[in-house]
């Protein structure tokens, strides 16, 4: 896969027709802690719109009709708007927080004029919030505290629902647009950042290793491994079009949804492993009878098992310290 490398960014946001200069071309919107840039989708004509040592920014969403641009910050937690393109850039603050509250996500709807955040104390606790885009007649969607804390947040206009990240395990959920109907989405593995594809219909997220996508209702898993330079916790996913833009706190990178649907179904494509042992030690707690087994260091690509002890995975979990490992796999499921 062909990832292009662009410039330092933290977060991305896609802006589309700003202005008429710009009404044939799609532009990106990136932010860095301290600040915001203008860029063609290939990384290239950069221009800083806002930049101040006294932000640090944490997540930005647009609202592509009004030509707003809201973000918020680490320390304070208060949501800021101003106008873009504009020749003044006048910023504010529209929602102010109370100490200690932090907003790990916001996210537009550019059809019904609504704002959405994700809101969090330092107990932990967390809770989905509505407003009007100037930030008034603030509304109370979600209470999420008996679950868990909120990352960042998506709403799928089309369909309805808000989709978010549990901040405790990366797992994803969502939730009609009035908080009802709540539903686990997606746990496999540790999810950074979302972004939903009315076009065809699916959800692309983030992990520390690869992008991938599923469709509305969960199913169909595809995939890409992804080699970068990872700094937890500042992987963010964008799309625009066919294109897919992704994100660490180094790094931009730029792929084609295409590549992703070659990953889709890939699974006849795998590397054999045969006459392979049956495994049946039982690792010893004080870990000194033998070395447990680990799949760490394999490639990420598709296995096959040929062996004369079956060429299935247990369907029932077999328990901790046992086939020669800590944590054996199982599929949760039946052939």
């Amino acid at each position: 896969m062909d990832f292009k490398r662009k410039s330092l960014v933290c977060v991305l946001a896609l802006i589309l027709n700003t202005n008429l200069v710009l009404a044939e071309d799609r532009k990106l919107l990136a932010a860095s802690s301290k600040e915001l840039v203008f860029m063609n989708i290939d990384g290239t004509n950069h221009e800083v719109i806002v930049q101040n040592d006294m932000y640090n920014i944490r997540s930005i969403a647009y609202h592509e009709t009004r030509k707003y641009i809201y973000f918020t910050e680490y320390q304070s937690g208060n949501i800021t708007r101003f106008h873009f393109p504009s020749d003044d850039y006048i910023m504010k603050v529209i929602v102010q927080q109370n100490s200690g509250h932090v907003v790990s996500g916001i996210t537009v709807d550019y059809i019904n004029d609504y704002l959405y955040w994700t809101n969090s104390n330092d107990s932990s606790d967390g809770k989905i919030l509505r407003s009007n885009l100037d930030g008034s007649d603030i509304t109370l969607i979600l209470d999420f505290t008996s679950y868990g804390s909120l990352g960042v947040l998506e709403v799928d206009l089309i369909n309805g629902w808000i989709y978010f990240i549990n901040a405790l395990n990366g797992s994803i959920y969502r939730c009609m647009v009035d908080g009802s109907d709540l539903q686990l989405y997606f746990s496999s593995w540790w999810i950074y950042d979302i972004a939903i594809d009315n076009q065809d219909q699916r959800i692309y997220f983030s992990t520390s290793h690869s992008v991938g996508s599923t469709t509305h209702d969960g199913s169909d898993l595809r995939t890409i491994p992804i080699e970068y330079r990872f700094w937890s916790g500042h992987n963010r996913i964008e799309l625009s079009g066919d294109d897919i833009f992704y994100s660490d706190n180094y790094l931009m990178y730029r792929a084609t949804k295409t590549i992703l649907k070659q990953f889709g179904g890939d699974c006849e494509k795998y590397t054999a492993i045969k006459n392979e042992e049956k495994d049946q030690r039982t690792i010893s707690l004080t870990w000194q009878i033998v070395r447990s087994t680990s799949d760490e260091y394999l490639d990420d690509k598709w296995y096959r098992i040929f062996s004369a002890n079956g060429d299935q995975m247990p369907s029932h979990p077999p328990g901790i310290m046992h086939c020669g490992t800590i944590y054996p796999i199982w599929l949760n499921g039946i052939y």
